[in-house]
């Protein structure tokens, strides 16, 4: 006999009432709108969302790559209006890469943790700094390559 059982996370995820990529912990020029750390979109309207979304452009905002709304398995726990950190997907020199972006809050200790074991299993580099400091965690190529363009790395504290 078999049983069907439900997926975990089987529905699609969705950004609801998240906006983080929004707040300006990002850099992006949005309809010729900067938008920058400490400088939200133009269009954001807090609590509520995009004001134009039906003609938000192409690049940054439907190409955004939110790793947590991409990947099922990272947990709700790390959704970034719940976590205050933005995971996204990243690429440096052809290496891809998941950068952590604190918004407006570095990773926790737990976070951390969590994303080694996780990013390892997956063959995957990610990056994250604390306080002043960044950490990139994967491949020998890709530290390499991080620490010969330290400089590319803001740090918005």
């Amino acid at each position: 006999m078999k049983i069907d059982l439900p997926l975990l996370n089987s529905k699609p995820r969705s950004c609801g009432t998240c906006t983080r990529c929004c707040e300006g912990y990002l850099s992006a020029t949005i309809k010729g709108h900067q938008m920058k750390p400490g400088t939200p979109c133009y269009f954001l309207e807090q609590g509520v969302g995009c004001k134009d979304y039906a003609g938000r452009p192409s690049f940054p905002c439907k190409s955004f790559s939110c790793s947590w709304l991409e990947d099922k398995k990272i947990p709700d726990q790390y959704k970034p209006e719940v976590c205050n950190v933005i995971m996204r997907s990243a690429n440096l020199h052809g290496v891809k890469y998941v950068l952590f972006v604190s918004a407006p809050d570095d990773p926790s200790e737990e976070m951390i943790a969590w994303a080694k074991k996780y990013f390892k299993k997956k063959d995957m580099n990610f990056i994250y700094s604390v306080k002043t400091s960044i950490f990139p965690i994967g491949t020998k190529e890709f530290i390499r390559l991080v620490k010969s363009h330290k400089d590319d790395f803001k740090i918005n504290h």
